[in-house]
């Protein structure tokens, strides 16, 4: 994974003087971003050779995870590459298994996240629509809203509620993609603390814990899962109910550009199964094995990386008919395997969209 160059820019941002050579490092630094631009690379943009208040702000946020994720600005946005994959045990405790495992997603050079540094809001609400994500946990993990491709929501296909998701509230998706459904009750315990951030939306407003700062559970919460009070400006709650992460956008929000793309690397229906996943470990030489168990029967699956995009697999007792494969295969993630989405199901009786949401109003 190429790497932003943020290393100088950190370094100068919490140094206690600004020096010339500070001074110096954070124009190489805002160089760098600005002379990419030509190539067309997301993090490209216009630059004044200033850092923001808000990108300084943004670096001490990320800090206890720069071992994940690698951040960089220009004068209107935070540009984050991340591999989606989570600091924290993945996958054990999912009891619907939708056959797909936690590969490293390419989040690197111009497929990568953008956040308005200044989130405005929108005079409209723009609806969540159930095609990526929403929002990127502080971890570099995508978070996806509580519905099944098509932005319509019935407990019946909820995530959460029918056993898909893990301990940490995440699985993995289509493209073999890690992300949340819900809450990622798994970050740093300051994050999850009262009134603590835990996730940036596409639009660029925070979302915050389960509580406000003082401790009370969020009151007046609209119907985006936010609220504005005091001097934190508007943000969106974790909530044990559905929406849980966001009900909508508050804010002015670039979908399609701000959220990086991911590629299927394997071919399948992705339906999930009756099998409980008991555990996910790396082996000393860099293999992963997923062990679950079906129709009462102990099975496994483990995948090693080639390179960045090439995995080969190997699968112990598969599912008769199920799984992706059997014995062994080698895949590799190209263009040649975007596939576009699938038509999607029919929404059962008593389901409603997450789309027609009223207007919240200006911040």
């Amino acid at each position: 994974m190429r790497r932003l160059p943020i290393l100088m820019l950190l370094l100068a941002l919490v140094a206690s003087a600004c020096s010339s050579d500070a001074e110096s490092e954070i124009q190489s630094s805002v160089d760098s971003v600005e002379n990419s631009a030509s190539t067309g690379d997301a993090e490209a943009g216009s630059s004044t050779g200033t850092t923001s208040t808000e990108c300084a702000d943004m670096i001490v946020l990320f800090e206890p995870y720069l071992e994940h994720v690698t951040i960089a600005c220009d004068d209107d946005f935070l540009y984050v590459e991340s591999d989606s994959l989570g600091d924290h045990e993945m996958m054990v405790g999912i009891t619907a298994w939708n056959q797909q495992v936690p590969l490293p997603q390419p989040f690197s050079d111009g497929n990568v996240w953008r956040f308005p540094l200044e989130p405005s809001a929108a005079d409209t609400p723009t609806a969540t629509n159930g095609q990526g994500s929403v929002a990127m946990a502080l971890n570099g993990v995508s978070i996806f809203d509580p519905t099944r491709q098509d932005g319509v929501y019935a407990t019946e296909r909820d995530p959460y509620l029918i056993g898909e998701l893990d301990a940490c509230a995440g699985h993995s998706g289509r493209a073999d993609d890690y992300h949340y459904h819900a809450g990622p009750v798994c970050l740093e315990a300051e994050n999850l603390a009262d009134g603590g951030i835990v996730a940036i939306a596409l639009d660029g407003y925070f979302v915050r814990s389960f509580t406000d700062p003082d401790g009370s559970a969020p009151a007046d919460l609209d119907a985006c899962n936010g609220h504005s009070h005091d001097d934190l400006g508007y943000h969106y709650h974790l909530t044990e109910t559905v929406p849980y992460v966001l009900g909508c956008y508050h804010g002015v929000v670039d979908i399609d550009g701000a959220q990086p793309h991911t590629t299927p690397v394997r071919r399948g229906n992705g339906q999930p199964i009756a099998a409980e996943i008991t555990a996910m470990y790396t082996d000393d030489d860099g293999s992963v094995t997923l062990e679950y168990t079906y129709l009462d029967e102990q099975r496994s699956m483990s995948w090693i990386a080639i390179d960045e995009n090439c995995f080969t697999f190997t699968y112990l007792n598969p599912p008769t008919g199920e799984a992706f494969g059997t014995g062994s295969e080698t895949v590799c993630r190209s263009a040649d395997n975007v596939d576009a989405p699938p038509d999607p199901p029919a929404p059962p009786n008593g389901a409603h969209a997450v789309t027609d949401v009223p207007d919240t109003g200006d911040e």
